[in-house]
């Protein structure tokens, strides 16, 4: 029986990899969350009553890199990479036809809303033209991106991630070498280096970038209800301890 990842459409490998990147964004925010929960409320203290959010926070970390080595570094044809998914994105679109000036605004779209997110607000954005729709616009802007550099920010944010030896972790893990804790085997017991954290957020927004640049999908992260339900979870754990 032949593999159904290969027979698959484009449209529905580029699915597939867009909600693995929405998904790495919620892991990495519930990191982040339960972290931020230790150190107010338990002072960065971990004790054993903590110590199941703590691992929450840690295999939650550890699937955000996990999700992005393939999604990034894979060499596996079969994988979910995001290269040839938007070399052949690219490939199957029609020409556009536009001059310096549109492709100097399309890069200006990208930065500042690599600079603003999560809190996006379109209507503060003024090189965007009054009178015609919105989403065209951006339609079209993506579009020039796509074609102008997307494969470059891919590159880059591929960098970010093997700077900080992320591409690493399956052998820091097997090989006991988890160099993001303090002890090999402590991802009850120890929190996150925050310094990693940080890094890895930064690869994360890039992604979401491509997820909207690169396929047109949302920068609205269609899973984000998952972090009320955690929300709640820590309100009702530091009211009943």
């Amino acid at each position: 029986m032949k593999n159904r990842r290969l027979i698959k459409g484009l449209a529905e490998r580029i699915s597939d990899a867009v909600n693995l990147i929405y998904l790495s964004e919620i892991n990495l925010e519930v990191c982040k969350q339960i972290q931020k929960f230790v150190m107010v409320e338990n002072r960065g203290v971990v004790t054993q009553r903590i110590s199941f959010l703590v691992l929450v926070s840690s295999n939650a970390f550890f699937s955000t890199v996990g999700t992005l080595h393939t999604l990034l570094c894979s060499t596996k044809q079969n994988d979910i990479r995001l290269k040839p998914l938007l070399e052949e994105k690219i490939k199957n679109e029609h020409d556009i036809i536009y001059g310096t000036e549109e492709k100097e605004k399309a890069d200006k779209l990208y930065n500042i809303l690599f600079q603003d997110y999560p809190n996006i607000n379109y209507s503060k954005y003024g090189f965007l033209e009054q009178g015609k729709k919105l989403g065209d616009q951006l339609s079209s802007l993506r579009k020039i991106k796509r074609r102008e550099g997307i494969l470059q920010l891919m590159k880059d944010a591929k960098k970010t991630f093997e700077e900080n030896g992320f591409h690493k972790i399956r052998h820091h893990i097997i090989g006991h070498k988890n160099i993001y804790l303090k002890q090999v085997g402590g991802a009850e017991h120890y929190l996150i280096k925050e310094k990693y954290i940080e890094e890895l957020d930064k690869t994360i927004k890039a992604m979401m970038l491509i997820v909207n640049f690169g396929f047109d999908y949302s920068l609205e992260n269609p899973k984000k209800g998952v972090l009320i339900g955690l929300k709640r979870s820590l309100i009702n754990h530091g009211r009943n301890n």
